[in-house]
């Protein structure tokens, strides 16, 4: 679930709550199942005083980012979602230079270490993060070089870098302690040969990047750097 980052906590009645939900592979089955659970939460409301809510219409986006409606608000029936985002769809990128805008903070390892997100640690873990969904959700682990892959991607080099170190709280009530969320947050722009690498940061927008991505962690835009 990909919630608004606007930092907004209280939503007054009828102010609309707006959010993305990415579901890989295999999963795209349960979509019915997961708008039933949804209703079912806003019949029995959410957060303090247990705010109750109606579900609105579920687009699904395209790969060209085109939203197709798979649900009506107010509308029992649920189609479901036939779009598809693979690394193949990717659009071309024939720059040479890349603008990458971490969202939430990104926590990336280089050789038994963490790192700031250099091209070939960041390259590096969304190869290893894409094969992982692909092979358990998907049933195809990709078929690549994975050595010649990073030592590829170590030689795009860090052109400007403007990211500073966050670190904040998380209480998980199921087991009763405080996790730390840490990590980078800002943005980098990278230079070198991209075409190889394109379609995993054009995808990695999607699925995240780094320890503790399915917290949300490892979130970022990328485009051109203008």
């Amino acid at each position: 679930i990909k919630p608004p980052l606007d930092g907004k906590e209280v939503y007054e009645p009828g102010e609309p709550l707006r959010f993305e939900m990415v579901l890989v592979g295999k999963c795209r089955d349960l979509f019915p199942y997961v708008i039933v659970s949804f209703n079912e939460l806003g019949g029995r409301g959410i957060g303090v005083g247990r705010g109750r809510f109606d579900l609105g219409p579920v687009e699904c986006l395209d790969a060209s980012g085109t939203p197709h409606v798979v649900m009506r608000a107010h509308n029992e029936v649920v189609h479901t979602p036939q779009q598809e985002i693979r690394l193949e769809q990717a659009p071309e990128w024939e720059q040479d230079r890349v603008r990458v805008r971490f969202l939430t903070p990104v926590l990336l390892k280089e050789r038994g270490k963490w790192a700031q997100p250099t091209f070939g640690a960041l390259m590096k873990r969304l190869r290893d993060r894409i094969n992982a969904l692909s092979y358990f959700y998907c049933g195809m682990p990709l078929e690549m070089d994975f050595r010649v892959f990073g030592k590829r991607a170590e030689e795009v080099r860090t052109v400007h870098q403007d990211m500073e170190w966050v670190e904040e709280s998380r209480y998980s009530k199921h087991r009763g302690i405080t996790q730390k969320l840490k990590g980078w947050v800002g943005e980098v722009v990278y230079e070198g040969d991209l075409q190889e690498f394109w379609p995993f940061l054009w995808l990695g927008q999607y699925v995240h990047v780094g320890k503790a991505a399915a917290f949300g962690q490892g979130w970022y835009e990328c485009g051109c750097d203008s």
